[in-house]
């Protein structure tokens, strides 16, 4: 599986030797021994390969796969296969904002490394003033993502107009700009 925070996870498997087989079922949940069910089902597949959005999770979900045949017999739940895994980052990291410019929202992805640590995404419009915190709490290694409405810590609308948003930890900090168009 290849982790792709803004195209999805990829999925790849082998294919199953039941010469009447019917479908694969790729189940997903954020739980790594998690039992399949109805209930977290993600897809019925006739290929070998498919692409999730799993939105915010998408460093922290797993997969099962089987494959039913025309008797309807499910096989036993494989993980598939990991194509391209990454690493744990090895130190923060903040992104450019997608899309940019937004209406009405928009995604930023950032990254803590091994140690972890505590992380506050703020943002600012251009004099500075802070207008909302989206995250503020203590994060292990990994790749995140937030997503902002164009909207202050009160819910109100903000007009377009250029913004800021910093991500701050201990012995990190780092500023981008976003445009926010109506």
């Amino acid at each position: 599986m290849a982790y792709h925070p803004y195209d999805g996870n990829t999925l790849t498997w082998g294919e199953s030797e039941a010469p009447d087989l019917l479908f694969y079922t790729i189940y997903r949940d954020t739980i790594p021994d998690f039992q399949p069910s109805s209930e977290n089902i993600l897809q019925l597949s006739f290929d070998l390969e498919m692409v999730d959005d799993a939105g915010e999770d998408w460093n922290r979900v797993y997969y099962k796969i089987s494959a039913t045949d025309d008797a309807w017999q499910e096989s036993e739940y494989l993980s598939p296969e990991v194509t391209d895994a990454e690493a744990p980052p090895a130190q923060f990291a903040l992104y450019q904002n997608l899309p940019n410019p937004f209406n009405p929202t928009t995604k930023i992805m950032f990254e803590v490394p091994t140690s972890g640590g505590h992380v506050k995404l703020s943002v600012f419009d251009v004099s500075g003033r802070l207008l909302r915190v989206l995250k503020d709490e203590h994060y292990g290694a990994g790749r995140y993502e937030a997503e902002w409405n164009g909207r202050d810590t009160r819910g109100n609308a903000l007009p377009s107009g250029v913004y800021f948003y910093r991500l701050e930890s201990e012995d990190f900090s780092a500023t981008k700009k976003m445009v926010l168009v109506k």
